[in-house]
């Protein structure tokens, strides 16, 4: 065990090296100018960091041969910080004092820390350190422990609710979609509508234009002195201005259907819409909620006779079917899944 003296030496120089200023211990300005110690801060960072832990340690454990060497350890440190602080460069040789002084700091951190490190947990074992941290530890993995378990319990009551959160929430997203989509059928339809009606303006237009012709060459006929050349030609322009005419009727009455048929198509899906929540909220099963999917995409998507076209003149009959196929194969793999 160490003597009382050699503590007090001891524990007198670990006061003094921690007392130091790192940054005014190398930069010395009003001294040396330009020139520093900078490149040991490290070493002298790492003796500080050495001595530390054994300040408050009851080195009184350590033994007499070991206490004797960390003194010595502790004087030259503290010899070598001294000579930091009283280096002067206005002196013959301070070069190679300089040199000298950072090579006994950088071998000096190793001999102390081979000399107090065997010793560190030792002493934090009779200071009650080590126990304390031991206790913690225990006491924090309890008090882990039951948070996870408050956590596992927390988890199992909110299932439910978190689930029906989910429920809600897919039905509001829903419904949002529905009413988006029944609205954007809805104005196209309205847009259609319009369109048809400008179409049937313009055949109506076309229509009496060609009436007008057709009257017009009743009331003036093709006087009787005229050559048969000028009958022909006059014949022939009468024929293609009255069927430009009735082409154009005839087109803008197809092009009236078509779009009349499509305004019609698109009520007929916001309408599906519309009463496709409802049906919903009715089924009482997913069964039920899956075929009234089915029907509903099916009336959305299947091209369903208007009565503004025959079944000839509706393309793509069939394309709807596919989607609808699509969405139970869907269903299928979902539920296998």
């Amino acid at each position: 065990m160490l003597q009382k003296e050699t503590v007090e030496e001891i524990n007198g120089l670990i006061v003094k090296i921690l007392e130091r200023d790192v940054g005014k211990l190398l930069h010395n300005s009003s001294k040396w100018g330009e020139v520093n110690f900078e490149e040991i801060r490290d070493d002298v960072v790492d003796i500080q960091s050495i001595v530390r832990p054994i300040a408050n340690l009851p080195i009184r454990f350590i033994p007499q041969g070991d206490g004797s060497a960390i003194r010595a350890r502790l004087n030259s440190v503290e010899g070598y910080f001294t000579d930091i602080e009283e280096y002067r460069t206005n002196i013959d040789g301070h070069v190679t004092e300089r040199e000298s002084i950072i090579n006994n700091v950088r071998s000096i951190v190793e001999q102390l820390y081979a000399t107090v490190s065997p010793h560190a947990a030792y002493l934090a074992l009779q200071s009650g350190d080590l126990s304390k941290v031991t206790a913690d530890l225990a006491t924090q993995s309890n008090q882990l422990n039951e948070l996870i378990t408050n956590t596992k319990l927390l988890a199992d009551d909110s299932k439910a609710e978190v689930e029906k959160i989910i429920e809600t929430a897919r039905k509001v997203a829903g419904e949002a979609g529905v009413g988006q989509f029944s609205t954007d059928f809805i104005n196209d339809a309205e847009t259609l509508e319009k369109a048809a009606n400008r179409w049937l303006f313009a055949a109506g237009a076309a229509a009496a234009v060609s009436a007008l012709i057709s009257i017009g060459s009743y009331f003036f006929p093709i006087p009787e002195d005229m050559e048969t050349a000028e009958i022909v030609q006059l014949a022939i322009s009468k024929v293609i201005l009255l069927g430009t005419f009735v082409s154009a009727a005839i087109w803008c009455g197809k092009q009236y259907r078509s779009t009349k048929h499509l305004a019609a198509v698109n009520k007929h899906r916001a309408n599906a819409l519309k009463t496709f929540q409802a049906f919903v909220a009715a089924a009482v099963d997913d069964q039920a909620k899956d075929a009234v999917l089915m029907e509903t995409t099916r009336s959305i998507f299947a091209l369903a006779p208007s009565g503004f076209l025959s079944g000839n003149e509706i393309q793509g009959g069939n394309d709807g079917l596919k989607i609808v196929e699509m969405v139970r194969g869907t269903q299928h793999f979902a539920n296998d899944t």
